[in-house]
């Protein structure tokens, strides 16, 4: 039960490291801007690791098309991750965006030929339950009138590229080194970023640029949280089915709602509180062997 130990280490560290998007969105850094620094320590550290223990033999086409693959899932989900909660509150963003397990485990079922027991089946209707519960809080419990919208569609993007990165995490964890996947996906998504800066010229998070420090601080918090966390979930889904481990890392979300809760003082509303806690119960079912 190795296997156990790496996803709970995964939980642990990418529900900090998404709290720090919470953090980010809270002090209105330009989410491009962080983002990209906090892929570019993630590619600096693996890279030094790949390039010193000479593994590089391991680059493939194979390697190169599922890193391309989760690079850009990956990015897109981190962007618009940190844009949803600019708009909407994390007992909401959170918990909506982690149903994208759902999706998971209905393509390891259909796809990867996982079986599912009554438990994890309970936990799916348990999710829609939820996600309807949650989605509707969009409409009520935005921070800001009139961005209910942008807040849904921006959680919903985040929620879809974060399954198919989730998805192609598990074909890499199975058959790739797991530093060189880890390096090259992170130095595409900070060429895409790069890319994506330029291309936006800035434009409403200009005025963030100014406060780099707390740019970079924050990002490469992020960085190093993820590295670690990232290669925690990669062992785990080398060891143990997608639908599990990605179930028990989904869970994560509830480390950033409570923080939010605590140190932010944000107020959870009977509605999504119900929403959360049938997501979380959701989760457990779906991981009852």
């Amino acid at each position: 039960m190795e296997w156990i130990i790496y996803a709970l280490g995964a939980f642990l560290l990418t529900g900090l490291q998404r709290f720090f998007y919470k953090i980010a969105a809270k002090i209105k850094l330009s989410s491009l801007a962080t983002t990209l620094t906090f892929m570019f320590t993630v590619a600096f550290i693996s890279g030094i690791y790949v390039f010193t223990h000479d593994i590089t033999t391991s680059f493939s086409s194979y390697t190169l098309l599922l890193s391309i693959i989760n690079s850009l899932s990956f990015s897109l989900a981190t962007v618009c991750h940190i844009q949803a909660l600019k708009y909407s509150s994390s007992s909401i963003v959170y918990p909506y965006i982690r149903l994208n397990i759902v999706l998971v485990v209905c393509y390891s079922y259909f796809i990867l030929g996982e079986m599912l027991n009554k438990f994890q089946i309970s936990g799916i209707l348990s999710s829609i339950v939820a996600m309807f519960l949650i989605t509707i809080q969009f409409k009520d419990n935005s921070l800001h009138k009139g961005y209910s919208y942008s807040g849904f569609t921006f959680a919903t993007i985040a929620m879809i590229c974060g399954a198919i990165s989730s998805i192609s995490c598990r074909y890499a964890a199975r058959s790739i080194d797991k530093f060189v996947f880890i390096f090259l996906s992170y130095v595409l998504s900070t060429i895409f970023l790069i890319i994506a800066l330029k291309l936006s010229k800035i434009h409403t998070d200009k005025k963030y640029f100014y406060n780099i420090p707390l740019t970079l601080t924050i990002g490469i918090f992020m960085g190093i949280l993820n590295m670690l966390g990232f290669y925690f979930y990669l062992t785990a889904l080398s060891l143990a089915p997608l639908s599990i481990v990605a179930t028990i890392n989904g869970m994560h979300f509830v480390v950033g709602v409570i923080l939010s809760f605590v140190i932010f003082k944000e107020k959870i509303t009977r509605p999504a509180l119900i929403g959360l806690m049938l997501t979380t119960i959701s989760l457990v079912l779906l991981t009852h062997f």
